[in-house]
């Protein structure tokens, strides 16, 4: 295999700071976003927020902190009345000296942590990239998260290190990969799957050399969370149309019985994988696209997010990983440097993404619009509607992120990893 060269094309959402009004432009919208999220009360309501206390899911981590401190087993019922359901990696924020006192800068520090590497991975150098920075972060699961302050930001913070280690020349440096996937990985469980981007290192001396970092940290921090993983069973499930999606919910609209619906999740995402592999095309490999920094965030996002989607039910904040997919999709290297299955799908997904993006972010202002001009009852209605049939969106887009992600799978598994 020859030594790829770097890809010569247009370096989307990457514009100098200094010379990029659309990014700019965007930065302002985004943060005004916010903060009427957090302050206006007709935003919350309009969102459908409002049912919600604000920053919810970062102050349930400050409560079960300060049970932990006062000796309490936050995996059980406590007086605090908040149960604990991930690692104990997060019970070391009470060692940090923070309590409920500390509610409100530990809010704003998970946000930020979502916010600032998000703004500055994405710098739109056009009018159009910047519409689809926009539409993301108008989307109701960023909204939602960010509403919350939810935890999954912190998991985003961690993932986002990871192309840029990858891109290093230095092996110290991309050895941290492997490293920040395991370490987000012991505080929720479900970023493991994106140890699947190791593999789009081109160089097989230092993909293994990455593959034997990643399983060293991965027995290191077993070692410390394996006792947690007995409570997951017991972690609230994620129901209904309005704030998950995955594979279950969509079965279990189709009329398959809730109890058989997981498991026939999995068993369809591995159909797609099997069917990947089968696939001639699916084989086939350039190298050029491994050194773009576009592909390496696609293959990271899109294999959180297939791999969420078919293991089961999940909140619909974890669609923050939808950012890393959004460049790749939307200014694509150009098809000779690609797979060609990964050329044909690139149009598809651009819609699916689209279809997704804005529909959310239109039911919105349709909420802010119609708020108090016509009933209640209507807009729930209006807004059940439309989360059923994204489900119908979501399911096109983890078959895409699958056949993608199983084609560099299968072709290193090919190669002999």
């Amino acid at each position: 295999m020859s030594t790829p060269q770097p890809a010569s094309t247009p370096d989307a959402f990457r514009a100098p700071i200094g010379r990029a009004p659309w990014w700019w432009v965007s930065i302002i919208l985004i943060l005004g976003l916010t903060w009427a999220l957090f302050y206006s009360d007709a935003v919350q309501r309009s969102t459908g927020l409002k049912a919600a206390p604000i920053w919810a899911d970062s102050d349930a981590l400050l409560t079960i902190n300060d049970a932990h401190q006062a000796g309490y087993n936050v995996y059980q019922p406590n007086p605090y009345g908040t149960l604990h359901l991930y690692s104990n990696l997060w019970l070391k924020l009470g060692g940090l000296g923070l309590t409920q006192a500390d509610h409100l800068p530990f809010a704003l520090s998970i946000v930020c942590i979502f916010l600032v590497p998000g703004m500055l991975l994405l710098r739109p150098a056009t009018w159009r990239e910047s519409l689809w920075m926009l539409a993301f972060f108008s989307s109701e699961p960023v909204l939602l998260g960010l509403y919350r302050a939810n935890s999954d930001l912190v998991i985003f913070g961690i993932l986002v290190g990871v192309v840029p280690c990858l891109l290093s020349q230095s092996r110290i440096v991309q050895s941290l990969a492997p490293v920040l996937i395991v370490f987000a990985a012991a505080l929720k469980y479900y970023p493991l799957i994106g140890a699947c981007v190791l593999l789009v290192e081109p160089k097989k001396e230092r993909r293994r050399w990455l593959l034997i970092v990643f399983a060293a940290a991965l027995v290191l921090a077993m070692t410390t969370v394996y006792r947690d993983l007995k409570y997951i069973p017991s972690a609230p499930q994620a129901a209904g149309l309005k704030v998950s999606y995955g594979a279950p919910i969509f079965l279990s609209l189709m009329g398959i019985p809730e109890k058989f619906a997981p498991m026939l999740g999995i068993g369809l995402g591995g159909l797609v994988v099997g069917l990947t592999w089968r696939w001639n095309r699916a084989r086939e490999w350039t190298c050029a696209v491994s050194t773009d920094w576009r592909y390496i965030a696609f293959i990271l996002s899109a294999s959180v997010v297939a791999g969420c989607y078919w293991a089961g039910g999940s909140w619909s904040y974890r669609l923050i990983a939808l950012y890393g997919i959004i460049p790749f999709a939307v200014a694509a290297p150009r098809p000779e440097l690609m797979p060609t299955i990964l050329a044909r799908l690139i149009s598809p997904l651009r819609w699916i993404l689209g279809f997704l993006l804005v529909s959310q972010t239109l039911v919105s202002l349709t909420f802010w619009v119609l708020w108090q001009r016509v009933s209640y009852e209507l807009l729930i209605s209006l807004w059940d509607t439309v989360t059923c049939l994204l489900h119908f969106g979501y399911l096109p887009l983890a078959i895409a992120c699958t056949i993608m992600v199983a084609n560099l799978v299968c072709t290193r598994v090919k190669e002999g990893l």
